[in-house]
């Protein structure tokens, strides 16, 4: 966790608070009574995947206690638990395991997707960690790269 804080892409954007979101005094401290949107994600690397949906369904219900009008985007592990909040307004759900399925599923259909996407992405954070290089360094680097378009047997 601190290094993810001390990143220099988030240093500046992210503030760390801790607390307890079964407190009301942190919820306001976290300023979730002015907050424009609230992100809640799931934990990654959990053991028990389906505890950590249990632990996300709770603190997005919490939080619509506090404040029912408030976006919530909300991470799960298993697409079924999204059921448990599909009463709730305002909310967006990305469930891992349907995104793991949609992106397998799009590499069956399309060979070499996951190697876009991963480049893509990569790219894309390279970009930002290196946004000092010089416009003629990033030509550079780009000049040597192609797209090639084969027909397949």
């Amino acid at each position: 966790m601190v290094e993810v804080l001390e990143a220099p892409l988030v240093e500046s954007r992210v503030t760390f608070i801790k607390g307890t979101i079964m407190d009301e005094d942190h919820l306001v401290r976290a300023g979730a009574n002015t907050a424009v949107a609230c992100f809640v994600f799931n934990d990654g690397l959990a053991v028990d995947p389906e505890a950590a949906d249990a632990i996300t369904v709770l603190r997005v219900l919490v939080l619509k206690t506090f404040r029912p009008v408030l976006p919530c985007y909300v991470q799960l592990h298993h697409s079924q638990n999204h059921i448990q909040l599909h009463m709730l307004k305002k909310q967006r759900l990305v469930c891992i395991e349907d995104l793991k399925m949609s992106i397998m599923g799009l590499s069956a259909l399309f060979p070499g997707f996951t190697t876009l996407l991963t480049n893509l992405l990569k790219s894309s954070v390279d970009q930002v960690a290196d946004a000092r290089v010089s416009k003629e360094i990033q030509w550079r680097r780009g000049s040597c790269l192609d797209f090639w378009r084969c027909e397949q047997p």
